[in-house]
Formats: C-alpha cells, structure tokens, sequence
C-alpha cells in the first residue's frame, strides 16, 4: 500500500519495506462539523465533569473519543494533567487499565470515589467516574452503526465529544499503537481498502441437475431405465 498525506503517522514507516502499488492511500487531514454529527454526540449522557474536564484528581482533565479504523468503533478515554506530567497521563482503551492506574497511583479516598456508585461530584475529585465510563463505552458500541456510517469509506476517523467533531488525524496522538502495533496497523488498511477496491463476489449457485451433469451422471444414472415393451 502507498500513502499520499499531508501528515505522517505511527505506521508510514512500514512502507520502507515495499508497497503494494496497486493500493493507494489517499489521506488528508479534514475536521468536518455536521448536524447530524452533532446531535448524535449529544445523545449520549456525559456527566457534567466529563464535559467541563473535571477527572478523579485535581488539576487533570478527562477526555472521550470514538475512534472508527477499517470499519471497527473503539472507543477511547484521555486523562490528562493540565499542569504537567501525572502519573495518570495518557489514553486508555481497556478501562480496567484505567481503573488498576487509579487504584496503584492515587489515594484511598480518590480510588474509592472514582469506583464509587454516586453520581455526585466535588471540587476534588469526581464520583462515579468508572461506572459513567463503562455506561458511556456500552452506549458507543450499542451505537456502533451510527459512527460507521458517518465515517463512510474512511479507514480512519476520529470523534470527539468535548469538541462535537469529526476528524481524519493521525492515530499516534491517541497512543492508536496500543490496540494495533506499527505492522498490524498497516496490514488493517491495506486489507480495509484492497476490500473496498474489489469487493469479494458472491458464489454463483448452481443447480443440482448441472453438478450431476458434470460428473457424468445423467437421470438413469441410479436406476433402470425403462424398457421397450414387445
């Protein structure tokens, strides 16, 4: 596969080893705002410190994409320290992940409210945050239809929830390589529109009277042909 882009990503480097020539990657960089986006964003509950950055420590931020790549939706958490380096920092794909951060790196009282089943939130630290999470990554892939079908041919897309947009933008800026390494990436795409570019053809059916025909058996083939009365 060849890639013609105005940005470079985790995985252009794989083309270094040969490319199929006969698959061609267009991609450019695009930010697209549509209703019918917008108000599928919104449809989706988000906790009030999900929308204004509020997380389960001070001073960090929380963030939530969808991430559509070769026809797949994969939802995504950003945690973030507005301030700095945290511990916390990063993008996370498997909220258990998540959950064992928080629970190795902050305090009791913060672990406890991020696991906590109250909906209410301090100035501190916010309740409930990892229930919220795992309702809001279920209503993504109960919704999964909806993305795909906004994201189109693209192999790749990226929604944001904070900034109600859609947009196609390097993978490496989501820590992408955790769910697909550089290779596997590559391989994703290039099957992705190889598949687009000659979609596979339904097998003919033939009928059972032709399959007999062309293994040499005819209708008396299994019984006794009648004969001539004299």
């Amino acid at each position: 596969m060849r890639i013609i882009s105005n940005f470079h990503d985790y995985y252009d480097c794989v083309q270094g080893y040969g490319v199929d020539k006969t698959v061609i990657y267009i991609r450019n960089s695009s930010n697209v705002n549509n209703p019918k986006m917008v108000d599928h964003l919104r449809s989706f509950i988000l906790p009030w410190y999900f929308r204004y950055g509020k997380a389960p420590c001070r001073d960090l931020s929380i963030g939530t994409y969808v991430i559509v790549f070769c026809g797949k939706v994969y939802p995504v958490v950003r945690m973030k320290n507005i301030y700095g380096g945290h511990p916390l920092n990063g993008y996370y794909y498997n909220l258990d992940e998540l959950k064992d951060k928080v629970s190795r790196v902050t305090s009791a009282a913060i672990y406890a409210a991020y696991i906590s089943k109250s909906g209410r939130a301090t100035y501190d630290y916010s309740h409930a945050t990892d229930l919220c999470l795992r309702r809001l990554f279920n209503s993504i892939m109960k919704k999964s239809n909806v993305f795909l079908e906004m994201a189109g041919d693209s192999p790749i897309v990226v929604f944001n929830f904070a900034e109600e947009s859609m947009a196609v933008c390097p993978l490496r800026g989501y820590h992408f390589y955790k769910v697909f390494d550089t290779y596997a990436a590559f391989q994703e795409i290039h099957s992705f529109l190889a598949s687009k570019a000659s979609p596979e053809k339904s097998m003919p059916v033939i009928p059972d009277v032709l399959k007999a025909q062309s293994k040499g058996f005819d209708k008396w083939s299994f019984r006794k042909p009648p004969t001539r009365k004299k």
